[in-house]
């Protein structure tokens, strides 16, 4: 019972409030965040996200298709830009998940910037690693954290060691 309650949070107040399907794999939905205290996306446009394989998302930008791997190997965590260009990331950026929950990606537009999400739906802790890149360059890198609701009495929710990581 406690498994499809935490399933059923993780679909209501997770990353897939409006899944869907497409020819290149399960469209990931509006994004809903939990962190109260990251930046605001006002201004941004998000961008159609789609996951392809285990941890393979597709990001349909102005300018093509962002490929992001969440498992590439070492650096685990790749964003390949559209041109050709590269940005890794240490396993350290990875958003907290656990059980039945995993992260998402997510991708938004502002201009010449493009914000990719890696959220984490764990009820242990709950985290967004936000990526701005500009000119494929990272020009801000975040994560943020918040207690998740936890999985019943015996198992609460676990603050984490930081809420903005690197600290601010």
């Amino acid at each position: 019972m406690k498994i499809l309650s935490v399933l059923v949070t993780m679909l209501l107040a997770g990353c897939a409030t409006e899944p869907g399907t497409s020819e290149g794999g399960w469209v990931v939905g509006k994004f809903n965040s939990l962190i109260q205290h990251a930046p605001k996306l006002e201004g941004y446009q998000q961008l159609k996200s789609e996951a392809v394989a285990f941890r393979k998302y597709n990001v349909h930008g102005s300018q093509g298709i962002w490929k992001v791997s969440l498992d590439a190997g070492d650096p685990p965590i790749q964003i390949n830009i559209p041109g050709g260009k590269t940005v890794s990331l240490e396993s350290e950026w990875y958003p907290e998940e656990g059980g039945a929950d995993a992260a998402a990606v997510y991708g938004f537009s502002k201009g010449e910037e493009t914000l990719i999400v890696i959220q984490g739906t764990s009820d242990m802790t709950y985290e967004e690693t936000r990526v701005k890149i500009a000119g494929g360059e990272i020009t801000d890198l975040h994560r943020y954290a918040t207690k998740g609701g936890g999985m019943g009495a015996e198992m609460p929710g676990v603050a984490p060691k930081y809420l903005v990581y690197p600290p601010r």
